[in-house]
């Protein structure tokens, strides 16, 4: 118990209970910078780290109450996260495929960036393993292996992770923010278990990056052109395509919208596209669809925040959204961008839930990703399909329509395409589905496991 003011009293836990509520949640990404600082000056403070230079940093030994609190706390926060990938169910393929969604595939190998970043002959994990095919290094090796090669081996890993993520895939331009980045898949959402303490407990001896990773991205960059993918048509059956046909006399292209500001950041994207369509039976009833993409570059963490949304809504509540809510003046700029329309809403990844102000009932689909966190929103289209009152026209094929004609381009976040890959591979979606365009899966999925919101750790 102190004074936080002289008539006010605070109780805090003692050191060795906030070093176990720390350590609980110490491996999820949320605010994971400050909660490994926090970390290890709580463990300094307990004299934990006063050990040999030539000896591993470890996790403290707890007594039995305290044991027994962290563990519960830890199964606690396991039921609110989504467990983490088996480095020992899957090959070195499917782990760099599901783990490293980025244009640097087209690249260069995983392996080969090994080799430039390796402190000797070989990179280090290569004599770690006993079978050479899966991901997972073996602990018993691990463990022969002196205090500063098991270092350089966590280290080398980092480095590959910041090369392929961040630095050749242009998301980032500097190489330390890059590393720690890399450092902190390491211990969060890449690997669990023993390789994953190691890198926790030692996180301040691997901290320091001592290669010079911009001169090797540049060099792969040059050495290793992408080569440009063509963005595929969306195919129809042909019952679809006619139906299409019969909304095209009524659709018309919106030219121009109100313009977006973009606050606080200096480095992004904006591009919006629309369509009103007017209803064949009453000329006075049209709906608008309204597809946003947004690509903001946070230079501070060498990251970059995609989202995406679609709004249908009847044409005339399009004016009064604008007037009702939104207010250029306003001193509120906790959702990073003003949207004079306030439609496009913006997702709270740490928090894992939607800022209330841009949440509107008319987005179809929302679409965010952000620091390996990737969040979606479906609702059903077919309260404003039903106001057009077009034969055999509901609110998915309406949907579909809106895409179809709009067609936005997904190439610059190959996260969401990945992960519809992934539910095709494990039969979640149909084969058919390839050939739609991915924001029509990841909505069609979502609402058919009947959730408004779903969160991904990639």
């Amino acid at each position: 118990m102190f004074p936080m003011m002289p008539s006010f009293l605070c109780i805090v836990a003692p050191l060795k209970i906030l070093e176990a509520l720390k350590s609980s949640h110490i491996n999820y990404p949320s605010n994971f910078q400050k909660n490994i600082t926090d970390l290890h000056i709580l463990r300094a403070s307990l004299g934990y780290s006063k050990i040999l230079i030539t000896q591993p940093l470890c996790s403290p030994q707890r007594d039995e109450p305290i044991e027994l609190l962290l563990k519960t706390r830890i199964m606690e926060t396991e039921i609110i996260q989504r467990a983490q990938v088996d480095l020992n169910m899957i090959n070195n393929e499917e782990f760099f495929d599901h783990n490293n969604k980025f244009s640097v595939q087209g690249r260069i190998p995983h392996d080969d960036i090994h080799e430039l970043v390796k402190y000797g002959e070989h990179p280090i994990y290569e004599s770690l393993k006993i079978d050479k095919s899966k991901a997972l290094i073996e602990k018993s090796l691990f463990e022969k292996i002196d205090y500063q090669t098991k270092l350089n081996c966590v280290k080398e890993e980092a480095m590959t992770i910041a090369l392929e993520r961040y630095l050749i895939s242009k998301i980032s331009k500097n190489q330390e923010i890059s590393y720690n980045l890399a450092l902190a898949r390491i211990c969060t959402t890449l690997s669990k278990g023993w390789f994953c303490q190691f890198a926790i407990d030692n996180y301040p001896k691997l901290s320091n990056l001592d290669k010079d990773l911009l001169s090797i991205a540049y060099d792969i960059i040059n050495k290793y052109p992408l080569e440009q993918k063509k963005q595929l048509p969306l195919m129809f059956d042909p019952e679809t395509q006619a139906i299409f046909e019969t909304i095209k006399p009524y659709t018309k292209e919106i030219l121009s919208f109100d313009e977006i500001k973009i606050c606080n950041y200096n480095d992004y994207e904006v591009n919006r596209s629309g369509i009103k369509i007017t209803s064949p039976v009453n000329r006075s009833v049209s709906i608008t669809a309204i597809v946003t993409t947004l690509y903001i570059t946070h230079h501070e963490v060498g990251e970059k925040h995609w989202s995406a949304s679609v709004v249908i809504l009847p044409s005339d509540e399009l004016e009064a959204i604008s007037d009702k809510n939104y207010n250029n003046d306003s001193d509120d700029k906790s959702y990073e961008f003003d949207d004079p329309l306030n439609i496009h809403p913006h997702y709270d990844l740490d928090e894992e839930k939607y800022f209330k102000l841009t949440l509107t009932s008319k987005n179809v689909f929302t679409f965010n990703s952000f620091d390996g966190i990737m969040a979606i929103r479906a609702k059903p289209a077919d309260y404003v399909a039903n106001k057009l009152k077009i034969p055999n026209v509901n609110g998915e094929l309406l949907y579909k329509y809106v895409l179809y004609y709009l067609n936005p381009s997904f190439n610059e976040n190959s996260r969401l395409r990945h992960h519809i890959d992934e539910l095709i591979a494990e039969g979640n979606i149909s084969n058919i589905s390839v050939t739609q365009h991915p924001w029509y899966s990841a909505w069609n999925y979502t609402l058919k496991n009947k959730q408004l919101n779903m969160i991904y750790y990639l």
